[in-house]
């Protein structure tokens, strides 16, 4: 049985992915209306008989409907400023100019480097534990993230078919591993 918490956000993430949809849609029916009172008449002296609105009114939304399609395509393909867009936010991301986050850092010492060791990789993963570590230098806050992160993966309780996983990753993050690897001495 899935908590009422739960269902609310399963429900308010349909409705999010659908949003950009009915917002365009809505968007459409806005200016529809407003062009229907406006210059619905020219319709009508078209031929359009005066007793078939919804007609009129399907056609400006038709119309108001691949302006907005059309205005979409050439903001994709022939602008391209979406593209300009995730630049900027590349480049004021620090995390993409040589910083590593916590969650990543963690990966590499509890994962990626012990599998390079067993790999006989020595050099690629010292390379690795070195970069660890100045990240780990210059930034003290991540420094105790880590820990904070392994700390919680020693300690976290599993269900019991999934003990041999906490066995390995105990291993793993004991104080043998980063006293022989690492200049870094966690916490606990």
């Amino acid at each position: 049985m899935e908590s009422p918490a739960k269902i609310l956000m399963k429900q308010i993430w349909r409705f999010s992915q659908v949003g950009g949809m009915v917002s365009v849609i809505l968007m459409c029916l806005n200016l529809t209306i407003p062009l229907y009172e406006y210059s619905g008449w020219r319709l009508i002296q078209l031929g359009i008989p005066g007793n078939l609105d919804w007609l009129i009114i399907l056609i400006f939304f038709s119309l108001v409907f691949s302006m907005t399609l059309v205005f979409g395509f050439a903001y994709d393909k022939i602008f391209q400023l979406w593209k300009h867009r995730e630049i900027v936010g590349m480049e004021r991301n620090p995390f993409m100019k040589g910083r590593i986050n916590p969650n990543e850092l963690v990966s590499w010492q509890t994962v990626y480097i012990p599998l390079l060791l067993k790999n006989g990789l020595k050099a690629e993963a010292e390379f690795n534990l070195k970069w660890n570590e100045r990240n780990m230098e210059r930034d003290p806050e991540l420094r105790k993230d880590v820990f904070r992160i392994i700390k919680y993966v020693k300690d976290y309780k599993l269900k019991n078919i999934d003990d041999r996983w906490l066995h390995d990753i105990s291993e793993i993050t004991e104080k043998k591993y980063l006293a022989k690897y690492s200049k870094f001495k966690p916490d606990w």
